[in-house]
């Protein structure tokens, strides 16, 4: 009650500020029933708008398993409601907060090629049942969660993408953002030996000259498929968990006949895959899935030593322009030194307060300036600014241009670690020529469990 009771009193406020405010709830933490139709009944009871419906799915959690028939559940039931109650039955439904599952250290779900495998089985599903919008949570894994950690973002905390990025990198491209603009959605068929799990979409540019088609060769973990599928289906995904998986690819009904170029993107254990890339380096085998000490976690930790390294050169540039000799410097990063690894102003703040005063006393001893310590903490503030603004643009882009009007560089950087062929999605990138003929183009491609398939076929 007290809940909507906020519900109501928000609405009014924000409507009072914009007329024109779109505003829906109840973003509920899973698919609840009770809670979906008593908020669009207590709505209607009190002449709220419901512009759209917002909730959270996590599969395994409250017992959803990420099948089209939940998702179909899910939308026919809530715009039986919406109906019911006087609204609009086509208002969107947006599933705001959705992941492989909601666990914020499952390696395999959430790190290998299994969680870009299910976004897209997820997204298809969605697609596929009258669910508008959806937002994948998270984008960076949660601060201080170590580079393979097992967290729930498509990148990890330090910037090192996942195979799941790549998976919504495919997407985008499927949707047109090499052209700027949204692609045509086609139908799309998939033979072979079975269809089993298989999610798959496809798309055409405006100008009807690059046709695009994305497959996901999702298998289900035995929960899942204990709980969210027919027994008919085991024997399916048993085999395809284990062996790769022969598929017929048939394009029919082309407008064109003759030589194309087609490209293809893939991701798998093989491919665009940080996480199987450092396994696949590391020096001493671990029970880790994602390894331990292979080659992102070295380059990780090089671009961290360079970038902190040039970063602190620039912050103490910084207090030598504002007048500290080398001696008080030298004194300030014994004394305060351990709180640079904090770029959140007040925390840092909270870490110096300690020491701030006896650092303070030792620095005015030792010359004229700083004047008093309100300068001095002003000043030791902004080094630490300093010294971050200089650490992320090295960190992640490389180079940075210092107060000196120098620009300076280190030899690894987070951009350019995501560019490794191994991690990048572009790093799998394989084009070819094929002909179409009378329309038509047919090819057998094999895709390891879990893997990702995108093919664009660009005509003349």
């Amino acid at each position: 009650e007290e809940y909507f009771k906020l519900y109501k009193y928000s609405v009014k406020g924000a409507l009072e500020a914009d007329p024109h405010a779109k505003i829906g709830r109840p973003a509920s933490s899973v698919w609840d029933k009770g809670a979906i139709e008593e908020f669009t009944k207590y709505a209607a009871t009190n002449s709220l708008p419901i512009d759209f419906i917002t909730w959270h799915m996590y599969a395994g959690w409250n017992n959803f398993w990420g099948t089209k028939s939940e998702y179909r559940e899910m939308s026919d039931t809530i715009r039986k409601w919406l109906k019911q109650y006087g609204y609009d039955e086509n208002t969107p439904l947006i599933i705001n907060e959705w992941n492989n599952n909601a666990s914020l250290n499952d390696l395999e779900d959430h790190t290998t090629e299994q969680n870009s495998a299910y976004a897209i089985y997820a997204v298809f599903n969605m697609l596929e049942t009258g669910i508008d919008k959806q937002a994948f949570f998270n984008f960076v894994d949660f601060e201080h969660n170590s580079l393979f950690s097992g967290s729930t973002g498509i990148m990890s905390n330090e910037g090192v993408i996942k195979s799941v990025y790549n998976a919504f990198k495919a997407l985008a491209i499927l949707q047109g953002e090499p052209e700027d603009e949204i692609t045509n959605r086609l139908k799309v068929d998939i033979g072979g030996d079975d269809d089993c799990f298989l999610a798959a979409i496809a798309s055409q540019t405006k100008n009807n000259r690059v046709i695009r088609i994305l497959i996901s060769n999702y298998i289900p973990k035995a929960a899942m498929l204990k709980n969210g599928f027919s027994p008919k289906t085991y024997p399916c995904a048993l085999k395809h968990r284990l062996i790769p998986r022969k598929i017929s690819l048939n394009l029919t009904h082309v407008p064109f006949s003759g030589k194309a170029l087609m490209t293809t993107y893939l991701i798998d254990k093989n491919h665009s895959n940080s996480c199987r890339y450092n396994k696949e380096t590391e020096e001493v085998q671990s029970d880790s899935p994602c390894g331990d000490n292979g080659i992102v976690d070295k380059l990780v930790m090089q671009a961290k030593n360079e970038s902190q390294g040039k970063a602190l050169l620039e912050a103490n540039y910084f207090l030598r322009y504002r007048g500290y000799t080398e001696r008080q410097i030298e004194i300030i990063l014994r004394q305060l030194g351990e709180c640079l690894e904090i770029d959140r102003e007040t925390v840092f703040e909270d870490c110096i307060s300690t020491s701030l005063e006896s650092t303070c006393s030792q620095i005015m001893d030792l010359g004229s300036y700083p004047p008093d310590c309100d300068v001095f903490e002003r000043d030791v503030t902004d080094f630490n600014t300093v010294y971050h603004n200089a650490y992320n643009d090295f960190y992640f882009s490389g180079d940075h241009t210092g107060l000196s009007g120098q620009t300076m560089n280190v030899s690894t950087w987070i951009d350019k670690i995501n560019t490794d062929p191994h991690i990048s999605l572009e790093g799998s990138k394989q084009t070819k020529q094929i002909n179409i003929t009378n329309g038509s183009y047919q090819e057998v491609i094999t895709l390891q469990p879990y893997a990702v398939f995108l093919a664009e076929i660009t005509l003349p």
